[in-house]
C-alpha cells in the first residue's frame, strides 16, 4: 500500500519476490525507487527483521548502497 506522498513513474524492473518503481515524493520532487515486496507482512517488525533491511541499515552510507528512507 502506496500513501499520497509518493506518485509511480514506472515500472524498473520485476524479480520473484518483488516489483521495484520509479516513483517521485509528491511534495519533494526527489525521485526515488519503491520496492513492493509480494509477500505481505504483519508488523513492522517482521520487515525490519528481513537481511535486505538489516544490511541496508548497517552498511549506509556508503557509495555503493542506496539509502533507505522509509518502509511503508
Amino acid at each position: 500500500m502506496l500513501t499520497a506522498d509518493y506518485k509511480l513513474l514506472k515500472k524498473k524492473g520485476e524479480g520473484t519476490f518483488s516489483k521495484v518503481f520509479e516513483a517521485q515524493h509528491t511534495k519533494t520532487g526527489k525521485r526515488v525507487a519503491i520496492k513492493c515486496m509480494r509477500k505481505k507482512y504483519d508488523t513492522l517488525s517482521q520487515v525490519n527483521k528481513l537481511r535486505e533491511i538489516q544490511a541496508l541499515k548497517m552498511i549506509y552510507p556508503h557509495d555503493c548502497v542506496i539509502q533507505l528512507i522509509e518502509i511503508l
